[in-house]
């Protein structure tokens, strides 16, 4: 008898009959953009079997009933061992740890770019969030996140979407590629004042640095835009679960840039420079690990996701609100491209 209950997540039911993907996108097309791995890895752990039924415009009682017609399908492959997905998890994880104690980290950053280039976004950031649980600090991360960043950056390059100058999602990308190199200009300055011998040395450096800060809070009218215009749409079409996973890290990448603002205001008394600086660079390099990921999940799903579903109509729509909230200045580095 088939054991799936309202409350299931889809995650917990591919688990346990490994053979429910092929069936559910035969039956109904609702289901076809699970076959993207990225969306389905957004959208498995937090959506519920009656969300599932809604979103195939069933009832709950009537996807149990077709399912339960499937059920020998259904479990075909329930014997097999973790999926490719999970042992990449499990390899990542198992690298980090060893990046962190190894003398020889030759040999394990080759294979863990190996491992990079062929895990989506979505496996990584579980890896990580799963190493932090288990009691990893940033500072032991950080022989990771130089490698993570470098093979971050191509995959971004990579996601790029070809869109007419104007339309909303050229200026969310424009956005994102301000974003990243005010990030960068605040790495290069965090690395300035490193080399300098105290506070009062490093002074112009983390002056500039407050700067840059402050752009980075004004750039968060890109989360605004995006939070009260496209993600709303995506709703409205079933599209449901990627926006909120986006809304979250939004929520996360503003309680980091708080966090950064409050060390660059004022320097906290209970460490010195040298500890001071190593906590600044931790949160940057961590906020833009996070910022990158983020990007690149959007480029890659949710603007293609949008640019399927969504009429001419809504794009009218989004870019007149878009326009009614108004834009941060774009610096003229990102604009000398067009």
């Amino acid at each position: 008898m088939l054991d799936l209950k309202k409350q299931t997540t889809l995650a917990e039911a591919m688990k346990q009959y490994p053979g429910l993907l092929p069936v559910l996108t035969r039956l109904s097309p609702s289901y076809g953009l699970l076959g993207n791995a990225t969306v389905r890895g957004l959208m498995a752990p937090r959506t519920s079997m009656a969300k599932i039924a809604q979103r195939g415009g069933m009832t709950y009682e009537e996807l149990r009933a077709r399912l339960s017609e499937a059920e020998t399908e259904l479990r075909q492959g329930a014997a097999a061992g973790p999926d490719h997905s999970e042992k990449v998890k499990e390899e990542i994880k198992a690298i980090v740890k060893r990046l962190t104690t190894a003398d020889d980290v030759g040999p394990l950053k080759a294979r863990f770019k190996e491992l990079l280039r062929e895990a989506d976004p979505v496996i990584i950031a579980a890896a990580e969030a799963e190493l932090a649980k288990e009691g990893l600090t940033t500072h032991d991360l950080m022989n990771a996140c130089e490698i993570h960043l470098e093979l971050f950056r191509e995959t971004l390059d990579q996601a790029k979407i070809d869109v007419p100058k104007g339309h909303p999602l050229w200026r969310f990308t424009k956005d994102q590629d301000a974003i990243l190199l005010w990030l960068d200009e605040g790495q290069a300055l965090i690395g300035e004042a490193s080399g300098k011998a105290g506070f009062d040395e490093a002074g112009a450096a983390l002056g500039r640095l407050r700067q840059v800060v402050a752009r980075l809070r004004e750039a968060e009218n890109h989360d605004t835009r995006q939070e009260n215009t496209l993600f709303p749409v995506l709703e409205k079409y079933g599209i449901e679960e990627p926006p909120a996973v986006m809304w979250e890290e939004h929520s996360r990448m503003k309680d980091m840039r708080r966090d950064i603002e409050k060390l660059v205001a004022e320097p906290p008394p209970d460490v010195g420079f040298k500890g001071y600086i190593d906590r600044l660079s931790g949160l940057w390099i961590a906020l833009t690990e996070q910022f990158i990921q983020h990007s690149t999940k959007e480029q890659r799903v949710l603007y293609p996701v949008a640019l399927r579903l969504l009429s001419e109509t809504d794009w009218r729509e989004i870019k007149q609100e878009c326009d009614d909230l108004g834009y941060f200045e774009l610096p003229k580095e990102v604009l000398s491209d067009e």
